[in-house]
């Protein structure tokens, strides 16, 4: 699969437009799970975009560039 390049501005929006919070006492399942989900969605692009400045680096050190 071929990822499109993911910015740190992305990320950056992403994670302050939905912050790791602890869950509150009153707080639903379902509104957890969402929360959850989100954060799972930042956490894995985050991943790729460290997967893609390696490989950036990797492929200046090689010449590919």
């Amino acid at each position: 699969m071929n990822i499109p390049p993911i910015s740190k501005e992305l990320i950056e929006f992403l994670d302050q437009l939905y912050p790791l919070k602890n869950p509150k006492l009153d707080e639903t399942e379902r509104s957890i799970f969402a929360r959850a989900g989100q954060r799972m969605v930042i956490d894995t692009l985050k991943k790729f975009h460290e997967d893609q400045y390696k490989q950036s680096l990797e492929g200046r050190l090689l010449g590919d560039n």
